[in-house]
């Protein structure tokens, strides 16, 4: 990375590092929570109970790959990020911190990118020079689905949408 992407990830780090390991125990995976959010899209709009209930299975078949292992953020995205008066960047909003994937926090930026418009579906934004696996891509993308109707955005079938091709693209 360079410039805004390196001083991001240096912030990131440094935060990390002062925070420790997070409290408690890693959870299993993140299958049930991918069950969930797969059942909140189906009730939401019935025609894609087949899509996200493929992408549940999928994502659940490769359980090792999305077992929390690292410290994260969890759910970090540019809107985390502010300029503090001393001109460093500094994140906020560690409600979601924990364990999680390794790569997770670049999981998460790069969903909210996708979302935003700002990255193209089947893409990564590495941070801290790790591509996390496709399925933690993947699985990020998922848990954020809900977020444009939960947000009360007028496109949020287009951003969910694009959020579930997202998905399917880094899966391939």
């Amino acid at each position: 990375p360079s410039g805004r992407a390196e001083e991001l990830a240096e912030a990131l780090a440094a935060e990390l590092t002062a925070r420790g390991e997070p409290p408690g125990s890693p959870r299993a995976d993140l299958t049930d929570a991918l069950d969930r959010v797969a059942t909140s899209l189906a009730d939401l709009d019935p025609g894609w109970g087949h899509r996200v209930g493929l992408l549940a299975q999928r994502l659940a078949a490769s359980r090792e790959s999305l077992r929390p292992q690292a410290p994260a953020h969890g759910d970090l995205s540019p809107d985390q990020v502010i300029r503090g008066d001393d001109d460093r960047l500094h994140l906020i909003d560690w409600d979601r911190w924990g364990w999680w994937p390794r790569g997770w926090d670049s999981a998460t930026w790069t969903a909210q990118a996708v979302l935003d418009g700002a990255a193209t579906p089947g893409t990564c934004s590495p941070l801290l020079g790790e591509r996390p696996a496709p399925t933690v891509l993947a699985a990020a993308a998922l848990l954020r689905s809900p977020d444009p109707f939960r947000r009360l955005r007028h496109d949020w079938p287009a951003a969910t949408l694009r959020l579930l091709e997202h998905a399917e693209a880094v899966l391939g």
